[in-house]
C-alpha cells in the first residue's frame, strides 16, 4: 500500500466499503422478499492504537482495524471482514497518513502538507 491520507476511500477500508454496499443491498432486498417495512444495517470499525516513537524520537502509530457489519431484518446476520493491521499512521497537520509498515515513515507526509 502507498502511503495514503487516512479516509473511507483509502485502500485499507476497501473491503469493508464493498461488505458495505453488499449489505445495504442484501437487506433491502429481503425486505422486499419479506414484505417487511423496515430494517438496519450496522457498520462499527473498531481501532486500536499502539503508540511508537523512531530512533530520533519522532512519534508514530501503529493502528489496527476490526470493521464488522450487521443487519437485522427479522433476523439477524454480519458480514465479517478482516482485520486490517500491519501499518503505521502518523499525524499532519491536517490530516491522517498510513501506509504499510516497509514505509518509511518521513513518507508518509507529503511535502505540501509539512510546509503548511
Amino acid at each position: 500500500m502507498k502511503p495514503q491520507e487516512l479516509k473511507l476511500e483509502c485502500e485499507v477500508f476497501d473491503e469493508f466499503r464493498v461488505n458495505l454496499d453488499a449489505a445495504i443491498r442484501i437487506a433491502i432486498k429481503s425486505m422486499i422478499a419479506k414484505d417487511l417495512g423496515s430494517g438496519n444495517v450496522t457498520a462499527k470499525i473498531d481501532i486500536t492504537l499502539k503508540k511508537e516513537a523512531s530512533e530520533d524520537g519522532e512519534v508514530y502509530f501503529i493502528p489496527k482495524f476490526e470493521p464488522d457489519i450487521n443487519i437485522k431484518i427479522g433476523a439477524k446476520g454480519n458480514l465479517k471482514c478482516k482485520e486490517k493491521d500491519g501499518m503505521v499512521m502518523k499525524a499532519g497537520e491536517k490530516s491522517l497518513y498510513i501506509a504499510d509498515n516497509q514505509v518509511s515513515i518521513d513518507d508518509l507526509i507529503p511535502p505540501k502538507e509539512e510546509e503548511s
